[in-house]
This record gives C-alpha cells, structure tokens and sequence, in this order.
C-alpha cells in the first residue's frame, strides 16, 4: 500500500492498520468496563489478530466468563478487577494520561446507565483525561456500497447541539481524521432539510456562518458547503450543481450533523 494513498474501505483500513503494527510494537489499549459482549468481542479480536495488546478493567469474573461465551477465553489479556463501572472508567483514564496505554475504549455503563453517562465519567474534571482547551468530538466511519469511498459523519455523541464555534472545531476534527485516511482534499456538507439559508431557521444560518468561515480561510484541500441536503450531498443528480464554488453534489466525504440527534439516526 502507498503511503498517503486514500483508504476507500475498511478491509484496506484493517491491512493499513497491520502495515503499521509489523512496523512497531502494537499500541497498548484500555477497554473500561469490559464486560459489554459486543465491544469486549471487537477487542479481543484486535488482540489475537496482533493488531493490539490489550488491558480489560471491570469486573474480572464476569469478563472472563464474557470471553469464554464468546470462544475467545485463550485470547492473551491484562484484567484488573475493578467491579465498579465508574471507577473502571476513572482507572482507564488515568493510564491513560499517564502513557500506560494510547488508545482508550469506553466500554457501556449499564449500572449507570448508558454509553453517554460513560462519557460523562471519562471526560469529567476527576478523571484528568480533558486537558485545559481541548475539544472532543466523534467521527463516525461508513462503508457502503452505494458510496464510493469512506463516509465521516460527525459529531455523533459528544456535542449535543454545537454552537457556530463547536461547529467549525467538529469540521476541523473531522478534517483531521479524512487526513489520516489520506484524503487531500477533503469536501465537507452540513446537513439542513434545505440548500439556502432562511431567517426562520436559525440553524442554516448558523451553517452559513460556518461555511463562511471555511472560505475566508481560503484553503483549496477543505471545501466546506453549508447547508446542503443529504441527497445532494450523497447523490449526484438530486440537486443542480451551482455555478460558485462548494461541495459537489454526491462528492461529500464528510456528513456534519446539525445536532447529535441527527447525527445518530
């Protein structure tokens, strides 16, 4: 594989991933709590494959009996055996920040409650995970056989409704992980149900703002279009293509959701 080449879809993804692992030691990883079958699943899979090694905190009885419903009981792991899920968390987050492991996976809380109270521990001020100035958002990656390519989505789970200035840090978030995908010009559409900024709705003005400032910015490799439906940002003939510069129609890499509600269904 060519260094920088684009990555059109998970499976080159996955070889990339061991191109660099054979390159170096695999990176240490965190799954806190661990005892969730479904991402406890994905993880040890990483493992025995080589692509990590990896640290499972939570209740160390249950993990194991997870492992061994999932056929993977001989899959080489360090368990340390905090039952509560919260302080599972905390605990992962420390290694963290300490340099113990460089990827942290969080697992669901379910005697808290869900996947976002997870996130609510982790990034919280005890756990000294979030750094003064630091901005957090989720970048989604889709395959599918109607795109050509990978699909970025975001933010699907940290920022609930992003004001014009969390918006364009999103966009430079997401920008950042099309550029480890080796896109070099990367085209950006922030969904509205309507092309054209209206005064009743706040919100594609608020998109135009955004899309404003990525033009002053005046770099050619990040294309920003906002709003723009999601069939024109997806397909090619659902809406006319405009004489000034922006987003082609069907040649978005990245799907900016106007609130995480959307970003999530």
């Amino acid at each position: 594989m060519n260094e920088g080449s684009p990555v059109t879809g998970l499976e080159q993804l996955r070889a990339l991933a061991f191109e660099k692992v054979r390159a170096k030691s695999p990176p240490r990883l965190a799954l806190a709590p661990a005892h969730d079958l479904q991402v406890l699943k994905g993880v040890c899979l990483a493992c025995r494959e080589g692509l990590i090694d990896q640290v499972l905190i939570g209740p160390a009885e249950e993990i194991r009996k997870n492992q061994a419903a999932l056929g993977l009981e001989s899959c080489s792991c360090n368990i340390v055996d905090i039952p509560d899920a919260r302080e599972a968390v905390l605990h992962a987050a420390r290694m963290a920040v300490s340099g113990e492991v460089s990827i942290l996976i969080p697992g669901n809380i379910t005697d808290i409650c869900n996947v976002p109270d997870t996130f609510r521990v982790l990034l919280g001020a005890e756990s000294g995970f979030r750094r003064p100035g630091d901005f957090l958002s989720l970048v989604g990656v889709i395959e599918h056989e109607s795109y050509e390519g990978l699909l970025l989505v975001s933010d699907v789970g940290l920022v609930p409704d992003p004001t014009v200035e969390q918006g364009i840090r999103i966009i430079k978030n997401a920008v950042q992980v099309a550029r480890l995908l080796g896109k070099k010009t990367v085209r950006v559409a922030i969904l509205a149900y309507e092309d054209k900024p209206t005064p009743t709705s706040p919100t594609t003005i608020a998109e135009s703002i955004i899309a404003e400032f990525f033009a002053r910015e005046d770099d050619p490799t990040v294309i920003v279009e906002g709003p723009m439906r999601l069939d024109g940002a997806l397909e090619e003939e659902a809406i006319p293509k405009k004489p000034r510069g922006g987003v082609e129609p069907g040649r978005a890499d990245i799907l900016i959701a106007n609130n995480i509600h959307v970003g999530n269904s």
